[in-house]
């Protein structure tokens, strides 16, 4: 249940009321799952939920914003192999959100009809032994707007990669100390929501070394491991990105209280 009042009062005139909005919103949400076990350590899972997501924002020209709904749908397969050392994840999805409001300034809020997206993630968490463990996963992702006679209308979403990928080996010695490195991939994507525009993709590497007592912790962690320069990260307006971060170092010390 949603309600809100907006009205606007100048200093020149602090007695006069103008841009008066009310609006009062109810809807009713559901989520459902169910999840099925053939046999052995195979699960196979669906899910669906809706959503609602009244729009607070109130543009400079007073516009009546229509509230978000949302769809989705997701199917996926968990399995655990190799005498529990090795699990894996692959997940099918489906998004629908109607309302879809973009930043258009800094004062500027527009609506648009629908937003979708369509893609798969997968996940593999293995122990290899010895102490050393791999993570892996990967995300492609499908977005578009649909807003049929609108000028946004197949047009991807900003600042939204088809493809990202992660990869973390870790090890772990019986004396305490441990040894991490990763790269993280982020690929290409546009930079505003008529897709005149885009930026490449970007691979960093990141590691970290730590030693572990049975009371306290200390690890240092590196970002950005081989100093790239030229990658970019998403902002909030159109044609705006921000440089990426240069190699990173910090450390961290946890003391544990028995």
């Amino acid at each position: 249940d949603y309600d809100r009042g907006v009205h606007r009062i100048f200093t020149v005139a602090p007695t006069v009321i103008t841009g008066v909005q009310s609006r009062h919103q109810t809807a009713y949400t559901y989520r459902a799952g169910i999840v099925y076990s053939p046999f052995g350590a195979h699960q196979f899972y669906f899910n669906t939920a809706t959503s609602f997501s009244p729009v607070t924002t109130v543009p400079a020209n007073q516009a009546e914003l229509q509230p978000q709904h949302g769809l989705t749908y997701e199917v996926g397969h968990r399995w655990k192999g190799w005498r529990g050392r090795l699990s894996t994840n692959l997940a099918l999805y489906s998004i629908e959100r109607d309302g879809q409001t973009i930043v258009t300034s800094q004062t500027t809020v527009a609506q648009v009809g629908s937003l979708k997206s369509k893609g798969v993630d997968f996940d593999a968490n293995a122990d290899l032994g010895w102490g050393t463990h791999l993570l892996v996963n990967y995300g492609y992702a499908q977005a578009y707007y649909d807003d049929p006679g609108g000028s946004l209308n197949t047009r991807i979403p900003r600042f939204v990669p088809k493809h990202t990928a992660n990869a973390w080996l870790r090890k772990q010695w019986a004396s305490g100390f441990s040894a991490s490195i990763g790269t993280r991939y982020v690929g290409p994507q546009f930079a505003n929501n008529n897709n005149t525009r885009s930026i490449g993709g970007y691979n960093v590497l990141s590691g970290a070394v730590g030693y572990r007592a049975r009371t306290w912790e200390w690890t240092v962690n590196a970002d950005n491991l081989l100093n790239r320069g030229r990658y970019f990260l998403p902002a909030q307006l159109d044609n705006v990105v921000f440089p990426g971060q240069p190699i990173t170092v910090s450390t961290s010390f946890r003391w544990r209280f028995d």
